[in-house]
């Protein structure tokens, strides 16, 4: 099914559902929606995460002591 797809989208050059999206979309671009959602990839980057996942280590590992979920949340943050 994804072969399909991708086919139909990138060897066709079939986009037109892209520039459907895209131009709806531009109805309600602004400075302030794309702040907003800045925001919100900034929690899934790699310089929220890794940081958050080290203070929730020490957190489980030495406030909770848990060192089960410690050693879990470590091994999420290392192999994310």
């Amino acid at each position: 099914m994804f072969y399909f797809i991708a086919d139909e989208m990138v060897r066709e050059h079939n986009n037109k559902l892209d520039l459907f999206a895209f131009k709806e979309l531009s109805l309600i671009k602004s400075d302030f929606t794309t702040r907003v959602v800045e925001i919100f990839t900034l929690f899934g980057s790699t310089n929220f995460l890794l940081p958050a996942y080290c203070v929730l280590t020490v957190y489980f590992c030495f406030i909770k002591k848990d060192k089960r979920m410690a050693l879990d949340t470590a091994m999420v943050g290392l192999a994310g």
